[in-house]
């Protein structure tokens, strides 16, 4: 019945006859749609799944829990959800991070100095700001190729000792 309000709040309608035997009980009466997609079956195994690892997670974390090192250890919150944090099926979270990525500033546009200082102050409040949400990359390293030349012309200093017959 937990696992119910979770259904729920993606959108799948379910009811329940407890007067039906075992196996036969519940019974799914709307799918969501979003974009013009919707939901099915495999979303439903999917969300299933997700509360299986959950629950998995919470009980094997809960017993590190007696040997973790208290308010530092937060290993233990990952599988936790609240009204604010519900499982999703995979498919959700495919449609957030297309989404995610549509508004995105894309390679090659040209940005003023002020955007740029903007976009680095809200990647840096990010845990992990490396990778967009389908694992492409958000930086490009760049290098001051006149730099990099100087430096490979200067002689390394163990170079310039044995040189000299030191």
């Amino acid at each position: 019945s937990g696992h119910l309000d979770v259904f729920r709040k993606n959108g799948f309608d379910v009811n329940s006859d407890e007067a039906r035997p075992p196996g036969r009980r519940l019974r799914l009466t709307s799918l969501p749609t979003c974009q013009g997609m919707v939901f099915g079956e495999k979303d439903v195994h999917d969300l299933i799944s997700t509360l299986e690892e959950a629950e998995i997670d919470q009980g094997r974390e809960s017993t590190q829990a007696k040997a973790a090192s208290g308010l530092l250890d937060i290993t233990g919150h990952r599988a936790l959800w609240s009204s604010m944090s519900v499982p999703r099926p995979a498919k959700v979270w495919q449609l957030l991070a297309c989404r995610a990525c549509r508004g995105a500033i894309m390679i090659g546009k040209a940005l003023r100095l002020g955007e740029m200082q903007r976009i680095l102050r809200n990647l840096a409040g990010l845990q992990q700001p490396w990778n967009c949400p389908h694992g492409r990359p958000t930086m490009r390293h760049l290098v001051d190729t006149a730099v990099a030349r100087r430096a490979s012309m200067r002689v390394p200093p163990l170079a310039e000792h044995l040189s000299q017959g030191g």
